[in-house]
């Protein structure tokens, strides 16, 4: 129980810092993208969902519904993203990429992958190793975590 009590702290500065480090250099427009990160990042999230609604991209790039909508709004206006009534439940709106916009996802997501991998060559074998390991088990964790939520 002792662990515990440093355990909230280290989460909330653990994870931006781990993500600071990771993307504070890079930079989309130098790679001839000229869209920013979190316009890159909801078109990589949206490419790799299965019917996203607002609320599930909103969840995925922790932002408040209202800023996801701003997004959304200028990812649609540019003729990367469309709202369409989800078949399955006429009252949903999904989210679909158009052909635009998933050629961007998949030359973003190759970007953002080459960076990573470039940043992650500093560590040896047995370290990126056990960093896929602890991505594998926080996602667990998080995937039982929002199942107690519902």
């Amino acid at each position: 129980m002792a662990q515990m009590v440093g355990l909230a702290f280290a989460i909330l500065r653990s994870v931006p810092v781990f993500m600071r480090s990771l993307f504070h250099d890079f930079d989309p427009t130098a790679l001839g993208l000229l869209y920013n990160r979190t316009q890159l990042k909801a078109l990589i999230i949206l490419n790799r969902m299965r019917r996203p609604t607002m609320t599930m991209l909103s969840t995925s790039l922790d932002l408040q519904k209202g800023s996801t909508t701003g997004l959304v709004d200028g990812l649609e206006n540019q003729g990367l993203v469309r709202r369409c009534r989800d078949q399955e439940d006429r009252r949903s709106i999904v989210l679909e990429l158009t052909e635009q916009g998933t050629r961007i996802a998949e030359k973003s997501e190759t970007m953002v992958q080459r960076h990573i991998n470039g940043k992650l060559d500093i560590l040896t074998d047995t370290e990126k190793t056990k960093l896929i390991d602890c991505v594998e088990f926080l996602n667990n964790i998080a995937r039982k975590l929002s199942e107690c939520v519902r």
